[in-house]
């Protein structure tokens, strides 16, 4: 009796030990391989940029049309209609076409026109007056554009506003001129624009328009989606969880070490 009384207490406590430390084991196990799945079914991409290959434009404006500085897109990558047509592109008004500048450089003014502009022309605005600028945006092939997003100066005491609006591939929206003296950025979504190229016209409010970045987006907000080795850690977890009761039975209830009533 005595021997049969310590190998059902030493085989029980055994198994409690052992239990415990699968338990744990196991713990970490569900904890970090279903985190992970959990985290890969349900991450949120955000809406992709559209990148353009090139725009077409009229340079902006500077001295030579009243302005204190020059708001030229001087290092426009394509060509110029004034000789010798290459950059730097220092006449108001020529015509851009073929390349890429200063509203596609991802340089986001932050600060006041007065402060970044110089007699140079190569700060990060381009600058137009008494005209209504229209740009064209060339893509690689057809694309599909949710949001455009202009970034824009506002200092009225020097005369500089918004666009009274903008209008987008033949759509007006109107821009608010917001009542404090910053620069700012002004999104207009829901466009459903599909094609390889697209026109933005500015329209002017009577004063200078300062303009720094244009940007696109597809507003497409996709989910990730789960590698075939992150299913297979699921799979090996649920797996896991089986084992795991199973043993977990036979430790709570060792029939090989339970006396008998009959014995």
């Amino acid at each position: 009796m005595e021997s049969a009384c310590k190998k059902y207490w030493n085989g029980t406590m055994l198994s409690r030990v052992r239990y415990r430390r699968l338990s744990r084991l196991l713990a970490l196990w569900i904890a970090v391989s279903g985190g992970v799945a959990a985290v890969a079914w349900t991450e949120d991409v955000a809406a992709a940029p559209v990148i353009a290959v090139s725009y077409d434009m009229p340079n902006g404006n500077g001295t030579a049309t009243g302005g204190f500085f020059n708001y030229w897109d001087r290092d426009y990558t394509g060509n110029g209609s004034v000789a010798p047509f290459s950059a730097p592109h220092t006449n108001d008004g020529e015509a851009l076409s073929g390349g890429l500048g200063d509203l596609t450089d991802g340089v986001i003014a932050t600060q006041d026109w007065f402060f970044v502009e110089s007699a140079a022309g190569d700060g990060p605005y381009v600058g137009w007056q008494d005209i209504d600028p229209r740009i064209t945006f060339h893509f690689a092939s057809s694309v599909t554009i949710d949001t455009v997003t202009l970034h824009l100066a506002d200092s009225t005491f020097s005369e500089v506003e918004p666009p009274n609006n903008a209008n987008i591939d033949g759509t007006n929206f109107t821009i608010v001129n917001p009542v404090a003296d910053v620069p700012f950025s002004v999104s207009f979504s829901g466009l459903g624009f599909t094609g390889a190229e697209l026109t933005l016209e500015l329209r002017q409010s009577g004063r200078w328009i300062f303009l720094s970045e244009v940007t696109f987006d597809d507003g497409i907000t996709a989910h990730s989606i789960s590698t075939p080795g992150q299913v297979l850690l699921l799979g090996m977890t649920i797996v896991g969880l089986g084992v795991w009761r199973r043993r977990r039975s036979a430790v709570l209830y060792p029939s090989q070490y339970l006396p008998s009533s009959t014995r």
